[in-house]
């Protein structure tokens, strides 16, 4: 009788809605340690200011060195008919392949890296939409992704990446 008893008190434990919530395990989450791969082109996981701030840098630099190494096969001078003495900047066939993939690798790794800043600070990556607005987003996002802490233990998005 008395084992029924205790039994369903600890069963009526268990389902008290009123009861304080407690926090999932540490194990239930990602672990913080993403691979570049999955920080560069995944839209999953945080990351914290010092890997965000170097690995934007990081993509920039590599971006302007391919640039400046490739920009002889993807534009070329030409002169202009009415000034022969002016050279006109044209795309090279080349240059129309390369040049919106690189751009569009880069806008994607910027992205990949703001939404997973917005995660380590438990908000959707939908929030980098707010880089839209004129001037003020840009500088709330520099901030909050750049310089403000992310928030503190485990969240939504996974472990504390520091």
């Amino acid at each position: 009788m008395m084992g029924v008893a205790s039994r369903h008190l600890t069963d009526a434990k268990a389902m008290n809605p009123y009861r304080a919530p407690t926090s999932p395990p540490a194990d239930s989450f990602p672990s913080a340690k993403l691979g570049v791969k999955e920080i560069l082109f995944s839209f999953r996981g945080r990351i914290p200011r010092r890997a965000y701030w170097y690995l934007l840098l990081s993509s920039a630099f590599v971006a302007l060195v391919l640039f400046a190494l490739l920009q002889p096969l993807l534009i070329t001078a030409a002169l202009r008919a009415d000034m022969p003495t002016v050279h006109e900047p044209r795309i090279t066939p080349l240059g129309m392949i390369v040049l919106p993939a690189l751009l569009f690798l880069l806008t994607w790794i910027n992205l990949a890296l703001g939404v997973k800043r917005y995660h380590d600070h438990g908000k959707s990556g939908w929030w980098m939409m707010i880089g839209t607005i004129p001037i003020v987003g840009g500088i709330w996002m520099l901030v909050e992704s750049g310089f403000l802490r992310g928030t503190v233990g485990p969240n939504a998005y996974g472990s504390d990446p520091t």
